[in-house]
C-alpha cells in the first residue's frame, strides 16, 4: 500500500484506482457511493461532500473498495483537512414562546381543577358536620305508652241487634245499545240506553229491580259473579236482583210466589 502523506489524500486515492486499472464505476458499484462524491473526494473538494461522519464514512468505504486501511485514511484526513464544528440547530423562538404558553395554561388548569375539588370537597364536609350537629339537637322520641285497657264489666243482659242486611252490588254490561230502567231499593236511581261497551254500577241494601230491553245485548254480575243468560236479542226482560240470587219478575201478574232464579255462569 502506497504511504500517504506524500501527496495530497484526493491524489494518493486516486493514483492508487489508476494503478489497480480500476474504473470510478466499479468503485460506485462496490461501495453504492455516487460518482459525483468520488470525484470530489479525488480531487479534494471536500467541501462538497455532506461532513461529519458521512465524510469520514465515504473515506473508509472507498479506501476499502481499493484494498488500503480504512482508518489510516481517515487519519490522515484529519492530519491535512480541519473540519469545522457542526453548528447547534436552535429551536425557533416562536415554538419555544408557544411551549411555554402551553405549558403556562396547563398549569393554570391543573390549579383552577384542584381549587374546585377542593372547594367542593371543602362544602361537602360542613354541610356533612352541619347535619351530624343538628341529629345531635334533634331530642329522641320517647314511645308513649299504652293505655290500660279499661275494666270490663258484666251486664246482666245484653240486647241481641239483628244484623243488617247484605249489601248489593249490582254491574251492568252493555254490549250492544241496551235499554235499561234500573230501581234501588224502590228508587229509580237511572233509566236510558247503554251505548255498548258500556258499563253502569249499582248498590242497594235490599234488591235492585231492572226492567231491560234487549236482554241478549247485556251482562250483569251480582257482587261479582256473573249471571245469565238473560235472554235473547230484543227480548224484554224484568229482574230482580237480592244478595241470595237473581230471578225474573213477570211484569203482568208482579212477582211470582216461586219465580226461576236465573241460571248462573
Amino acid at each position: 500500500m502506497p504511504g500517504l502523506g506524500a501527496t495530497s489524500l484526493g491524489n494518493t486515492l486516486r493514483e492508487e484506482r489508476l494503478r489497480q486499472k480500476m474504473d470510478l464505476a466499479v468503485v460506485t458499484a462496490q461501495t453504492r457511493i455516487c460518482s459525483a462524491i468520488l470525484e470530489a473526494i479525488e480531487k479534494d473538494q471536500f467541501d462538497l461532500i455532506p461532513g461529519g461522519a458521512y465524510r469520514r464514512s465515504f473515506l473508509r468505504q472507498y479506501a476499502s473498495a481499493l484494498g488500503m486501511d480504512g482508518e489510516a485514511v481517515v487519519a490522515e484526513f484529519k492530519n491535512q483537512y480541519e473540519e469545522p464544528p457542526l453548528p447547534l440547530p436552535v429551536p425557533p423562538k416562536r415554538r419555544r414562546r408557544r411551549y411555554l404558553a402551553d405549558v403556562l395554561w396547563a398549569f393554570v388548569a391543573v390549579a383552577s381543577l384542584v381549587a374546585v375539588y377542593r372547594a367542593m370537597e371543602s362544602k361537602h364536609a360542613a354541610l356533612k358536620r352541619r347535619e351530624e350537629a343538628l341529629a345531635q339537637l334533634r331530642p329522641t322520641p320517647t314511645p308513649t305508652p299504652a293505655p290500660a285497657p279499661a275494666p270490663v264489666q258484666s251486664q246482666p243482659s245484653q240486647t241481641v241487634v239483628a244484623s243488617p242486611p247484605a249489601p248489593v252490588h249490582v254491574a251492568f254490561t252493555a254490549t250492544e245499545p241496551v235499554w235499561v230502567s234500573v230501581k234501588c231499593d224502590g228508587n229509580v236511581s237511572y233509566a236510558g240506553v247503554l251505548e255498548g261497551p258500556e258499563s253502569r254500577t249499582f248498590d242497594a241494601t235490599g234488591a235492585v229491580t231492572a226492567l231491560i230491553g234487549n236482554a241478549g245485548g247485556l251482562a250483569i254480575s251480582l257482587n261479582g259473579r256473573p249471571v245469565g243468560p238473560l235472554g235473547a236479542h230484543g227480548e224484554v226482560q224484568m229482574l230482580e236482583l237480592t244478595p241470595s240470587g237473581a230471578h225474573r219478575i213477570s211484569r203482568r201478574s208482579g212477582p211470582p210466589t216461586n219465580p226461576d232464579s236465573v241460571p248462573e255462569f
